[in-house]
Parts: C-alpha cells; sequence; structure tokens
C-alpha cells in the first residue's frame, strides 16, 4: 500500500506543485531573481532588459508564480510587466511609438507611361505620380 504524499517531498519540504525531476515554483523563481541581479551587476543602471529575462519571468508567471512573486524578485512594476506581455502577444499601448517596419513600401505604377518633360535649356524631368502627389526629379546642371 502506498503512502499518500500530501504534497510533501522526502525531506518534508513543498514542491510547489512540480513534477518529479523539475525544480520547484519557489526554486525557479529564486533562479529567476539570481538571473535579474547579475543583470543588474553587470549592466548600468536604465539599461534595456533583455528579451530572454523578460520572457524568463513572464513564463515563471505562466507557470504558477504569482505576478507579486516575480515583480519582487525581478525588481520590476506591474507597468513592465504588461508592456512585456503586450509585446509578446503583439499588442502595443495607444499612442505609443509604431512598429519599424522592415520592409520598403512599394506603389503601384499609376500611369501606364512616364511624363517625361523638357524644360527650358533642354533638362528633361520625371513625375512620378501616385493619388494626389507628385514627386518631380530633375537633372541638376553644372
Amino acid at each position: 500500500m502506498r503512502k499518500a504524499n500530501n504534497g510533501k517531498g522526502a525531506a518534508g519540504g513543498w514542491h510547489g506543485g512540480a513534477r518529479e525531476g523539475e525544480p520547484s515554483r519557489h526554486a525557479r523563481v529564486e533562479r529567476l531573481r539570481q538571473s535579474f541581479a547579475r543583470f543588474r551587476r553587470e549592466h548600468p543602471l536604465r539599461t534595456r532588459i533583455p528579451d530572454g529575462l523578460r520572457n524568463a519571468a513572464l513564463t515563471a508567471i505562466e507557470n504558477g508564480a504569482s505576478e507579486a512573486e516575480v515583480r519582487r524578485a525581478c525588481g520590476v512594476t506591474s507597468d513592465q510587466l504588461a508592456q512585456w506581455r503586450n509585446r509578446r502577444e503583439g499588442r502595443r499601448r495607444p499612442g505609443g511609438p509604431r512598429p519599424v517596419v522592415a520592409e520598403p513600401r512599394i506603389f503601384p505604377v499609376v500611369d501606364d507611361k512616364a511624363v517625361v518633360s523638357k524644360i527650358a535649356g533642354g533638362v528633361q524631368d520625371l513625375e512620378l505620380r501616385f493619388g494626389g502627389w507628385s514627386i518631380c526629379i530633375r537633372q541638376v546642371e553644372g
């Protein structure tokens, strides 16, 4: 007949709901605290916290650690955690900086033929039109 474990390990300590061979929730939070402390020792104040540490904090919460526990261990605010969570989920706060567009915007050709005209002195200019806008490019004499 097996004895009930009642959530206590062989040494009588709390496992924090961890499976056999996994670190307890408290051990994971302690490791997170040490990682943040090491980062803060090695970097000047106001250095951006790297994505790896941000993700580790969010993962600790997803794995059962309380948000207050993670905030205390990492020395961050609830607003920071919310921003990290939003960024991870692809959301951004209203009025915040727009995401950087990595790809150039390519406009479709509006006219079938390019407008090339000659102005005084025989210099050609090129006009690019899209919507209600036009851009003229001229060769500079000199």
